[in-house]
C-alpha cells in the first residue's frame, strides 16, 4: 500500500482514502425445512427448538404430514 492510509483489516471497509469500522448488526439465520421424505422445501422455516435439537445430535422431527407431496402420497 502506498500513502498513510492504514492496513484494511477484516472489519473495516477499505477505500483509497478511508478506513471506516463497519457496523455489527446482530445477525439472524433463517434455516429453510424440508421433509424427511422427499427433500421438497417446506414454507414454514425451522423453529429455534428445531435447530437446537438438530445441533444438541438429535433427529430432526418427521415434517412429512407437513409436505404437500409426501402427505397426498401417504392418503
Amino acid at each position: 500500500m502506498t500513502g498513510d492510509a492504514p492496513e484494511p483489516t477484516a472489519d473495516t471497509l477499505f477505500a483509497p482514502d478511508m478506513n471506516v469500522p463497519l457496523p455489527t448488526p446482530p445477525t439472524r439465520l433463517r434455516v429453510a425445512r424440508c421433509c424427511n421424505g422427499c427433500g421438497n422445501r417446506l414454507a414454514r422455516p425451522a423453529t429455534d427448538e428445531e435447530v437446537a435439537a438438530v445441533i444438541a445430535g438429535d433427529a430432526p422431527p418427521d415434517v412429512r404430514p407437513e409436505c404437500p407431496v409426501c402427505s397426498r402420497d401417504a392418503a
